[in-house]
């Protein structure tokens, strides 16, 4: 039996377009609040813009915030266009409470997360 795909935004977009990040510390701003099945697979494509004129540092909390098992660190370049971060990393449905994710930067409304999510069900 083959497994069903679809492509849809993160949950906290409107309309697709980017998520500015507003928080500075953990929690994050809120990106996507995944599934509760257990059996379904969120991947993850996400990027990452920095609209200051420095580079910045991000931190991912990639289904949680326990540092530094779930978070991903990067420094975003300072204008210069689009960086990939996660591109089809699989978050499974966690069959309890729904995993989130987060992002929080060194500094407030200067980043922007862009991408989405491939939904996979069997």
């Amino acid at each position: 039996m083959a497994n069903a795909t679809q492509i849809i935004p993160f949950s906290a977009s409107v309309q697709g377009l980017p998520i500015k990040v507003a928080a500075t510390a953990t929690p994050g701003t809120l990106i996507h609040t995944g599934l509760t099945s257990a059996t379904m697979v969120d991947r993850y494509t996400l990027s990452l813009f920095n609209s200051d004129s420095v580079d910045r540092a991000v931190t991912i909390e990639f289904g949680g915030v326990l540092a530094p098992d779930q978070n991903i660190v990067v420094t975003v370049p300072a204008r210069s266009g689009l960086t990939n971060v996660l591109w089809g990393q699989p978050l499974l449905g966690s069959g309890a409470a729904a995993l989130s994710t987060r992002v929080f930067a060194a500094v407030a409304n200067k980043i922007t997360v862009s991408g989405w999510i491939m939904r996979v069900t069997p």
